[in-house]
């Protein structure tokens, strides 16, 4: 069992432990995470489930309330290809 004493000094010691140093490029990862995570606070269900579903044959969702442009994907065995690419 741990006490209430044991418990207070592991407090203690970890209160007291600086939090690792983060080199630019995790910098940069933590604030598009929270970027992310802020934008995704904003999305109604609705704008949400337009994200997981097609516009057209190559594109899904975008929100222009927050800015979000549609999602744009390609395919094919031999390369990139979607509107406008023939292959």
């Amino acid at each position: 069992l741990v006490t209430a004493v044991q418990l207070s000094c592991l407090a203690m010691e970890l209160q007291s432990l600086e939090p690792p140093e983060l080199d630019k490029e995790e910098q940069e990862a933590l604030i598009r995470h929270h970027e992310a995570e802020e934008l995704l606070k904003k999305l109604t269900l609705e704008e949400k489930v337009s994200l997981l579903t097609g516009k057209t044959m190559w594109e899904a969702g975008g929100v222009p309330r927050l800015n979000l442009p549609r999602l744009r994907f390609s395919d094919g065995p031999h390369g990139a290809r979607g509107e406008g690419l023939h292959g």
